[in-house]
């Protein structure tokens, strides 16, 4: 399922503010840290919000204390199973978006729980910040 703000590849979690998106990363997905990713502004739809990763951490709930992965590493055992539940929460700032007169913005919502977080291809980085009717402007690099 593609979308105009790129492919999906996680969803925003509870506990996200204006500034700050915490999202997991769907299975078989790549999030890395530095990278860009959008997230449609909930107040007006459609329109991409600009966020850049930070930070990845693994989370598996075998492995916190108290439960049986710690016990069994302990006895020098692997307790594989548990693997199964591990997922990835990768955090990102949330930077801001273009309103429709094209005046940068920073976010005043924070995005729901379950609102995608998507990766867009250089050339949808590329229209975020060079609009069509603006095309023949000199990008640096």
């Amino acid at each position: 399922m593609s979308s105009p703000l790129g492919n999906p590849v996680g969803y925003a979690l509870s506990g996200c503010t204006h500034d700050l998106l915490i999202f997991v990363v769907m299975e078989n997905r790549r999030v890395k840290v530095n990278n860009f990713y959008f997230i449609e502004h909930p107040l007006y739809p459609g329109t991409p919000v600009l966020a850049r990763t930070f930070r990845m951490r693994p989370y598996n709930p075998e492995m916190m204390t108290g439960r049986t992965g710690p016990l069994a590493g302990k006895k020098g055992r692997r307790a594989d199973y548990g693997k199964r539940l591990e997922y990835i929460i990768a955090y990102a700032e949330i930077l801001g978006y273009y309103d429709e007169k094209r005046k940068w913005r920073m976010m005043d919502v924070a995005p729901s729980p379950w609102d995608y977080v998507y990766e867009p291809s250089e050339d949808e980085l590329m229209k975020f910040f060079i609009p069509e009717r603006d095309e023949d402007a000199l990008l640096l690099e």
